[in-house]
């Protein structure tokens, strides 16, 4: 952990972790509980994380569906590698890793649900185990899933694109078991409340007002986001599912890049931004912890200079990771694994079994 701490890459880690040692000294006695309870941190970082979500929906939503994947959309993607795959040891299965890759790909290259479904039956079929009952129900759920997507599969990639912002709630109301109290719940009943107040037209009165930023933001305006989220439905309805889609892809960012880590590591208290470089280098590796972050920089700078091709090549390199989650939860539900790795002989454990 020394090497680490006198790393160069380190060196803006020691600045935030000097602000943050300032923050809580601000804070005065309110900075004990908060950082003696992860409980506490979770449900005020996640009640805090939602108003402001919502507050930037209300006010600038094509600007947050623009700009909030091109600085959050990669390190989301690195979180989920890391919780779903790595740390569970699944990377390690090459005669499935190797496959779903190719199907990836494919997908990424025609935009077409089919492969990334074939992801997930395929994890069903060569999860280990014989929990026969549960193999048959995950494989009787993803062919229906796959049923849809040969009947129609544009229909059905848009249906899950709105879908699988919600599921990250899932993930964290499942991750790990909670028996003390329930201050988890106060993000997830916020979250489901401030999406009944989008859905059910709290934001209406903004709907004239998002016609004046077509052209904006990147080509991206309001009639692309309307072709792209909720083609074909009648007003206000389609204006609403833009903006309940801005808001729950800003709760899916919060909940995979500090929920369920916050959820995840074996201790109370906070780690620091240090130790959580060194633990995210020991999960994924140098290479493709640099790799990524190296990528995050690549597309915000692309950003800069075309903020509509760098929002469409985004979209296009991470298509995957939807259904990325839907697969590995299906292997690890057939096997009756738990979602959280809960410490460092519990990733030994998960490497023996993968």
């Amino acid at each position: 952990m020394s090497t680490v701490a006198q790393s160069p890459l380190t060196l803006p880690l020691r600045g935030l972790d000097r602000l943050r040692v300032l923050f809580f000294r601000a804070l005065g006695p309110l900075s004990r509980p908060l950082v003696r309870s992860r409980e506490l941190r979770i449900a005020v970082f996640g009640a805090t994380s939602l108003l402001i979500a919502f507050a930037l929906t209300g006010i600038f939503p094509l600007f947050l569906l623009a700009i909030g994947p091109l600085l959050l959309g990669i390190p989301h993607v690195m979180s989920d590698l890391r919780y779903l795959v790595f740390r569970p040891g699944l990377h390690r299965r090459w005669w499935l890793v190797v496959p779903a890759v190719g199907l990836f790909a494919a997908q990424v290259w025609d935009f077409d649900a089919r492969f990334g479904i074939s992801v997930a039956v395929l994890a069903v079929l060569m999860a280990r185990g014989r929990n026969h009952g549960r193999r048959a129900l995950a494989l009787l759920l993803v062919s229906a899933w796959m049923g849809l997507a040969v009947w129609n599969p544009r229909l059905t990639a848009l249906v899950f694109a709105h879908f699988h912002n919600f599921v990250a709630i899932a993930f964290f109301w499942a991750w790990r078991p909670r028996r003390s109290n329930a201050l988890h719940f106060v993000p997830i009943v916020m979250f489901l409340a401030l999406a009944a107040v989008i859905a059910l037209g709290g934001l209406d009165s903004l709907v004239q007002a998002l016609h004046g930023y077509e052209g904006t933001v990147g080509r991206t305006g309001i009639a692309w986001n309307l072709a792209l989220y909720s083609p074909g439905l009648p007003s206000p309805w389609a204006a609403r599912l833009v903006l309940l889609f801005a808001f729950a892809q800003s709760a899916h960012y919060g909940v995979w890049l500090r929920l369920v880590p916050e959820d995840d590591r074996d201790r109370e208290t906070p780690r620091t931004w240090v130790s959580s470089f060194a633990a995210l280098r020991k999960d994924l590796g140098l290479v493709l912890t640099l790799g990524l972050g190296l990528l995050a920089f690549g597309v915000a700078v692309w950003a800069i200079v075309d903020l509509y091709e760098a929002r469409m090549g985004y979209l296009r390199m991470v298509l995957f990771h939807g259904y990325l989650e839907m697969a590995a939860l299906a292997l690890l539900f057939v096997e009756a694994r738990p979602l959280r790795v809960l410490d460092a002989a519990g990733v030994d454990a998960a490497a023996k079994l993968a």
